[in-house]
């Protein structure tokens, strides 16, 4: 299960199209320096500052043609990836900017397991994966 955050807020920057914060979702703390992609009929991308917050003006999306619409994927050294959280058109939208906040899971080992000889069945010792 994936947690999203959804809030409003005010401090924004004229011609701010999106904005969000990225946090831990365990521990809800700002993530600084997170990578901020979106795609869709526009592609662009932002990292977090320093209070995990991220925007996007239009000048940070290069567009498609026609509306803006497309996922937002956030991802950070040391969390899961989720999947893309969905912005609609941002012509049919009541009010710009649109928020997003977006909680990360704290990543740890995908695979865990030993590497054996394939013919002794033995472990070896200091091998690993990349």
């Amino acid at each position: 299960m994936y947690l999203l955050l959804v809030s409003v807020t005010q401090d924004v920057a004229p011609g701010t199209l999106i904005t969000g914060i990225i946090r831990d979702r365990q521990t809800n703390q700002a993530l600084a320096g997170a990578r901020v992609v979106f795609s869709g009929t526009a592609f662009g991308s932002v990292f977090t500052d320093g209070a995990g917050r991220y925007t996007f003006t239009a000048s940070d999306l290069m567009s498609f043609g026609g509306g803006i619409s497309g996922g937002l994927y956030a991802a950070a050294a040391g969390y899961f990836e989720a999947p893309p959280v969905f912005v609609a058109d941002l012509g049919t939208q009541p009010a710009l900017p649109v928020v997003e906040d977006i909680s990360r899971r704290p990543g740890g080992p995908v695979i865990v397991g030993t590497v054996r000889d394939a013919t002794t069945g033995q472990g070896i010792a200091g091998a690993g994966s990349h």
